[in-house]
């Protein structure tokens, strides 16, 4: 795909969704140097620029937070990769995300604390109208701020919408730090990131705001004089709620806030050709204060695509040996497979590869078997590898490998709901208790069989399990047994 810039504003956005496990996204049409990641459920907005360490980012709306890995972990050459955290990568939830630029209206840089001396960011090259600051460390001179021309003097925290007056002012050629305030960006043991935007030649971001009012339904704002793909509203008074965002990917009454929270209506309720509309929320609507704002447009809006697109995944135990069948829908780019195997669940060893088709729309299935499979509960998973050398892994299987046991156990994920299947020469009663790492029992369940005559049951876990690793055992009057199982 070429890359699309509409003057001089180079930004992409769009929506995906999650895997559960790390899934490199491609087809933005450039190379990104910086991300931000929304989910439509409950989960806090998240951050990187290329500046940032290798594989980490920043939550967007959390107080005296530090870095986090696992949520964005590459910004690549047409795309990024995320990790397998619910902030980013939750299987069947919906995502959000806006790739920019730093080129032209586009500023991306970093700079290094000065123990509140106050020092000049000059690097953009022009006065920004809009301005986002983080920093590396949990400490609130870190925490995700963002600033506008339209307030100049005032910062809003993207976790509360407190504002910090003289945390940063505006100058011809970037911003300078307070040296003053002792909450300014400029603490000297902590790494900052930053994105300025500027209202050039390309015309493509318009700050502004509206004075308090009785709230009114579709409220229309006509302020920005263009339709556009993505507005930021703050609310003028200190602490009266975190702002609100909307991308154009969003459809619908629905907008979003940066903090842990799910999509939301009545806010920011959709675009038009002059601006945007919104309805009667405090938080962009408050009838006795004011409210600033940001609006840009020109962005791209292509479909993202994935490397692999898998349909089936099983792994089963046929006569000591295990069959290991998957098949994938769609294959780009698609270099070979990994099977792997592990006897915990946590270390995996290779035991085969098996190449890829590299580039296919049509349905294929695979096959292959494990011929030695060691003894009891054993852990099968498939890495997919491209040519670019990126990673995705799909989600585990469990199979249990008897020899002469009558009873046997594995733990089952069906379709996000983790069950315990009991297989062979069954008893009538048998007590499940699973523990977590800290030696806790979180669920105890006596299961009575009702069929006298079945060789095989089911014991639904409870649904809500933080993903790790539990220990489980199962006993009954002539059976003991116990290990470990992984909820991913």
């Amino acid at each position: 795909m070429s890359q699309l810039t509409f003057g001089q504003f180079t930004y992409a956005y769009g929506s995906y969704s999650g895997s559960g496990s790390n899934t490199s996204l491609t087809g933005i049409g450039f190379s990104p140097d910086a991300i931000m990641i929304k989910s439509e459920g409950a989960y806090e907005a998240i951050f990187s620029t290329r500046d940032m360490p290798s594989g980490y980012s920043k939550r967007m709306a959390t107080s005296a937070t530090a870095l986090v890995t696992s949520q964005i972990i590459s910004l690549d050459s047409d795309g990024f990769t995320v990790g397998d955290q619910d902030e980013t990568n939750k299987d069947g939830e919906t995502y959000h995300w806006m790739a920019f630029k730093s080129e032209g209206d586009i500023h991306i840089g970093t700079y290094t604390g000065n123990n509140h001396g106050g020092q000049n960011i000059s690097a953009p090259g022009f006065n920004p109208e809009m301005t986002w600051i983080c920093g590396d460390e949990a400490h609130i001179t870190a925490d995700m701020i963002i600033c506008l021309s339209s307030n100049a003097d005032d910062c809003d925290y993207l976790n509360s919408g407190t504002k910090n007056t003289n945390k940063m002012h505006r100058d011809a050629s970037g911003f300078d730090t307070d040296g003053v305030s002792n909450q300014s960006p400029d603490r000297g043991s902590t790494n900052y990131y930053y994105m300025c935007f500027n209202n050039g030649s390309s015309s493509n971001l318009k700050a502004g705001g509206w004075n308090n009012g009785g709230s009114v339904d579709n409220k229309h704002i006509t302020g920005p004089g263009f339709e556009p793909d993505f507005v930021f509203v703050t609310t003028y008074v200190d602490g009266a709620g975190a702002p609100m965002f909307r991308p154009a990917s969003l459809s619908g009454d629905a907008s979003f806030s940066f903090t842990a929270q799910a999509v939301m209506s009545n806010g920011i309720q959709s675009f038009s050709s002059s601006g945007f509309k919104i309805g009667t929320r405090n938080r962009v609507q408050d009838p006795w204060n004011a409210h600033d704002y940001a609006a840009m447009n020109g962005g791209s809006n292509p479909n993202l695509t994935l490397p692999v697109e898998l349909i089936a995944f099983d792994a089963v135990e046929e006569n000591k040996k295990v069959r290991i069948t998957w098949s994938t829908k769609s294959e780009i780019n698609n270099e070979y497979f990994s099977v792997e195997r592990s006897i915990d669940g946590e270390i995996f060893e290779v035991i085969e590869i098996i190449e890829g088709s590299g580039n296919s729309l049509e349905e294929i299935n695979y096959l292959t078997y494990d011929m030695n499979p060691p003894k009891g509960i054993v852990y099968y998973r498939i890495r997919q590898t491209d040519f670019d050398g990126n990673n995705e892994y799909f989600s585990i299987k469990t199979v249990f490998v008897g020899e002469n046991d009558p009873i046997s156990w594995i733990s089952i994920d069906n379709n996000g709901k983790p069950i315990i299947q009991l297989q062979g020469n069954l008893e009538t009663k048998y007590t499940i208790k699973l523990y977590d790492i800290h030696g806790s029992v979180i669920f105890n369940h006596n299961f009575v069989i009702a069929d006298q005559n079945a060789s095989r049951i089911n014991c639904d876990l409870p649904k809500n399990l933080n993903k790790g690793i539990y220990l489980i055992d199962i006993g009954s009057e002539n059976f003991s047994s116990s290990g470990k199982i992984i909820i991913k």
